[in-house]
Order: structure tokens, then C-alpha cells, then sequence
């Protein structure tokens, strides 16, 4: 299953768009901060809202929090997905369903991408 999200006018912000069958995570959002800045955006905090409840939802989803960042901008992409890390902690998820990684391909990149992935359904024999 994958999960996703859009920003919709239609119900006045993010949706969660559930697709099943789909093996591959995908990037459910982005955010994007200030430059030189670690602060949430304040933009950011309804989405981040909507990711909690849906992983409150199905406990086999998880996060992948994806920094962009190389060299000295590895440190504040570091400190923003703590940022976001904590914000979603504050929401009652658990840390054991959240990781982090910096990828670096995008030195001057301000954005923290996340993506929400479940794990397949266990079958009893």
C-alpha cells in the first residue's frame, strides 16, 4: 500500500490519498524551510498533522524523513528533520516508526522530503 498526500482547495488542505497494491514509497510531501533556518514552518504543521493521524490510523505505516543536503549544509538539514521528527513525537507517534536520512544530491536544497510506506499484511499460514 502507499500512501500519499495532496493539498486540496476542495477540503481546504491536505488529503491522504490511499492506493493499494503499490510497492514502491514515494514522496507524500515536502516541506521547505528558510534558508539557513531550522524553525517549522508554520504552513508546514497542518500536513504534519495529517501524517500523525494517519499513521495513528494503521500502525503498519511509517516515515522516512529525506534531508537534501551535502557537506555544511548536512548539519542544518540534520536539525531540520529533528525539527520535524519532534513536531510528529509531540503528536503521540512513536520514534520507532520515523527515520531520517540526508541524501547528498541537492547542496543548496531547503526542503525535507517524507515519505509514508506500510508494510504488507501478515498472513497466517
Amino acid at each position: 500500500m502507499k500512501i500519499g498526500m495532496i493539498h486540496s482547495g476542495i477540503f481546504g488542505g491536505w488529503v491522504l490519498v490511499l492506493a493499494a497494491g503499490l510497492a514502491s514509497p514515494a514522496a507524500a510531501a515536502s516541506i521547505d524551510f528558510a534558508p539557513d533556518a531550522a524553525t517549522l514552518p508554520s504552513s508546514a504543521k497542518p500536513m504534519l498533522d495529517h501524517v500523525a493521524e494517519a499513521l495513528a490510523a494503521d500502525h503498519r505505516v511509517n516515515v522516512i524523513l529525506l534531508g537534501h543536503a551535502d557537506g555544511p549544509a548536512r548539519r542544518l538539514s540534520l536539525e531540520r528533520e529533528i525539527t520535524i521528527r519532534d513536531y510528529l513525537l509531540s503528536r503521540g507517534v512513536a520514534e520507532s516508526r520515523l527515520k531520517a536520512r540526508v541524501l547528498a544530491d541537492d547542496p543548496g536544497s531547503n526542503r525535507i522530503d517524507i515519505e509514508m510506506s506500510a508494510r504488507a499484511k501478515e498472513t497466517k499460514p
